[in-house]
């Protein structure tokens, strides 16, 4: 009950922070996107990833190594070599043409302590997006091919 009453009053601030134009919603991409490998050697992992999520496999051992974000509704799921963090959407609002701030409220693994996330998201294109963690380097989603 005490995370519930923390989550919604974290949920709070962000909307008198941002604005009566933030409001927690859907994200502005949906389905199976990987972080874009810095090395060569990278691409299978974020193949199999890709893969493991088309096959409908078990993502939290089979997804990690291509750093998997899986996008639905208001709710994120990324799996990596650290495990799996799932972060539901408080707040959202448009920045500038295909650009959104975000605001998510996410847990690792079997913490029941919640983490606010702030961050902003560009889309390039259907299967490019720039995520920049605020007071973090930007980086790049590609998307899974259906």
């Amino acid at each position: 009950m005490a995370v519930l009453l923390s989550v919604a009053l974290a949920a709070l601030a962000v909307l008198l922070e941002c604005g009566s134009s933030a409001v927690a919603g859907e994200y502005p991409i949906s389905g199976a996107w990987t972080v874009a490998p810095a090395k060569a050697s990278q691409i299978a992992a974020v193949e199999r990833a890709c893969q493991a999520y088309r096959r409908k496999e078990d993502l939290a051992e089979r997804a990690s190594a291509g750093h998997l974000v899986v996008f639905a509704s208001g709710t994120s799921t990324w799996y990596d070599s650290r495990g799996v963090r799932v972060c539901k959407n408080i707040a959202i609002r448009p920045a500038e043409e295909k650009s959104f701030h975000l605001v998510d409220s996410c847990r690792t693994g079997s913490q029941h302590q919640q983490k606010q996330e702030r961050y902003s998201m560009k889309r390039l294109n259907r299967l490019q997006v720039f995520v920049t963690p605020e007071g973090a380097a930007t980086y790049e989603l590609i998307g899974c091919p259906g």
